[in-house]
């Protein structure tokens, strides 16, 4: 008789209890003692001919085996070392093997791990479904950038330069008290300096100083991983642009309707799943807050983000004009100021 692997269909191996779950096993390990190798676990156990002899002539010889090998305490509902022992002194090491296996799979802890890593193995993939359906939308966006009017359709990278860059350190109250603006180096500076270091950020200025430019640049650097951005090591990046959510209330249906093709099977309750699966490792990009139909509606799920009413572990910025800015800014909010392109800048675009 060969010793075929323990079965593993209709889940009869997911015992609720510790008694079950060896009940289930004792019932496949029966199946796999056929009477050559019950003969051979007899003789190491010491018994006489007469009790082997029993044994053998039972209408199911494999279950009385497996109630002598548990009266005499080789197996038990927390051990079959023994067993196990007494295989591989009998050069049976596949069926020990085999026997393992299905005394593991038949224990309740094995079978709760296994349902947590299945479940961890169905969130792992979700949250890769959304990462590729975010980066082919944005490559569309990125790919095909125009600067001017006049310039060709062309990649985000192969025109992008930083114009001025500050960081609002006091906002003034009047011209006779200015803004103090304190200088950033780079855009990646936005993300990574302790200067601007908070879960939520206003990146403001006027038409034309920049902040399609800084946010298609972001898009690129997450979907690249290029190793200088502070993106790289970001699992998600959640771009919308504001002035499509007219009458969109929830985040998670923006998602669906803007980043999830429509052929794909990812509903509003999956995308808020993988969201709050993977919240301190998502970057959200809200574009064109000044342009949203709906900014004076306080009961969207944009309102609440922006104010930090929701995803609180979350880093959000939000990319506005000077003199629209969002209502209920939370207390810890950093603003970031473009102040356009000189000369140089200007220059090197054209």
């Amino acid at each position: 008789m060969a010793h075929a692997e323990p079965s593993q269909s209709t889940g009869r191996d997911t015992g609720t209890n510790l008694a079950e779950g060896f009940g289930r096993f004792k019932n496949d390990l029966a199946d796999h003692l056929d009477l050559p190798v019950i003969h051979k676990l007899s003789n190491l156990l010491g018994l006489k001919r007469g009790e082997i002899d029993i044994i053998e002539r039972y209408r199911t010889p494999g279950y009385m085996m497996v109630n002598r090998l548990e009266s005499q305490g080789v197996i038990s509902p927390t051990s079959i070392t023994d067993l196990v022992n007494m295989l591989h002194q009998l050069n049976l090491a596949g069926l020990s093997e085999s026997i393992q296996k299905s005394f593991n799979q038949k224990r309740p802890e094995y079978s709760s791990r296994r349902h947590q890593l299945y479940d961890e193995n169905l969130k792992f993939e979700k949250k890769n479904n959304l990462i590729k359906y975010a980066k082919i939308a944005y490559q569309k966006q990125y790919g095909t950038a125009k600067p001017f009017p006049s310039m060709s359709k062309c990649s985000i990278n192969s025109f992008f330069v930083e114009g001025g860059i500050y960081y609002l350190a006091q906002e003034g109250d009047s011209m006779q008290k200015p803004d103090v603006l304190e200088s950033l180096e780079s855009y990646n500076e936005i993300l990574n300096s302790p200067k601007t270091e908070s879960k939520r950020k206003i990146i403001e200025g006027e038409p034309g100083y920049g902040k399609s430019t800084i946010t298609l640049q972001y898009l690129y650097d997450w979907c690249t991983k290029n190793p200088t951005s502070p993106l790289k090591d970001v699992d998600i990046l959640i771009y919308l642009q504001l002035r499509q959510l007219a009458g969109v209330k929830s985040i998670y249906t923006a998602i669906k309707k803007f980043i999830v093709p429509k052929d794909e099977d990812m509903d509003e309750a999956c995308i808020e799943e993988i969201l709050k699966v993977y919240t301190k490792s998502v970057v959200i990009l809200f574009d064109s807050y000044d342009e949203y139909p709906d900014k004076n509606d306080t009961e969207t799920d944009i309102s609440s983000i922006i104010e930090m009413k929701m995803f609180q572990e979350m880093v959000v910025m939000i990319l506005t004009r000077k003199l629209n800015l969002p209502p209920g800014l939370h207390p810890d909010t950093k603003r970031i100021r473009l102040t356009g392109f000189g000369a140089l800048s200007v220059e090197n675009i054209s």
